[in-house]
């Protein structure tokens, strides 16, 4: 659990709410259905009162959707299909062909049902036909090509303006640096996807982003915002200590997300 101790950022509320929907640490077989814990019930009614119904938790979601279109002036597309913990939209950034491709630049964005977190990541998409049956047209097959992580390149100053909007409607929620997004556990379920472990990212949101794709960025990005309080003495700092180098004493070097 290297991923959630850590001396200077507290990263383990994620984990216990992770914990408290899904049976972590199990493996999926003929023994052990996941839809069967009572902490995934509780979640699968949560996702059903608030997405697939009308709900505060819908309505506020939904006029954060309008603030976005209307911050940045570009269309926002609902992609909340009620069978993921979590709201979520793209922000159509932009599109370019080169011959037969399409490179389409959208910033994905989601809020959790799992906890008060959120994501966003600018997520650039190759689009080609693929010809399935030669009597049909082909059929358009989009695969990720980049995932921009923190702000920067053409997702610069949006990525900056939704971050904000999230945080001014939802308060005490926070973004989930992108370093953590692809830790696997053992026990998170989401339909659709068969493996023994999946990506925490997938726990919390969904998995309309390959988070195993190349990316850029700052994936410790918004990490101070999980930052433990201070100690008295602060967090340390080189100190040598009489008697020469081969008896150095080093404080522990936790500048390391």
């Amino acid at each position: 659990m290297t991923h959630f101790f850590n001396a200077k950022r507290d990263y383990w509320p994620l984990y216990a709410d992770l914990q408290r929907h899904y049976p972590l640490g199990l493996v999926r077989d003929e023994s052990v259905h996941v839809r069967d814990f009572p902490g995934y019930q509780a979640l699968e009614a949560r996702i059903a009162a608030c997405v697939h119904q009308e709900s505060a938790e819908r309505a506020r979601w939904e006029a954060l959707a309008t603030e976005l279109a209307a911050r940045t002036g570009l269309p926002v597309r609902d992609t909340s299909y009620g069978q993921a913990p979590c709201f979520s939209a793209v922000l159509q950034v932009g599109c370019s062909a080169s011959g037969a491709w399409q490179v389409a630049q959208e910033l994905f964005v989601a809020v959790s049902l799992v906890g008060p977190y959120y994501t966003v990541l600018g997520h650039d998409q190759l689009e080609y036909p693929l010809e399935v049956y030669p009597e049909q047209a082909p059929r358009p097959v989009r695969q990720t090509a980049v995932l921009t992580v923190s702000p920067g390149g053409a997702y610069a100053g949006v990525f900056e303006s939704v971050c904000a909007a999230i945080e001014s409607r939802y308060a005490g929620h926070r973004f989930v640096p992108f370093h953590l997004a692809t830790v696997p556990l053992l026990g998170v379920y989401l339909p659709g996807r068969d493996g023994a472990s999946q990506p925490l990212f997938y726990g919390l949101f969904n998995d309309q982003v390959d988070v195993q794709a190349r990316t850029v960025g700052d994936p410790s990005h918004k990490h101070e915002d999980w930052l433990r309080p201070a100690p008295a003495g602060g967090w340390g700092r080189w100190n040598v200590v009489p008697g020469g180098p081969s008896e150095r004493q080093v404080a522990p070097d936790l500048s390391q997300p």
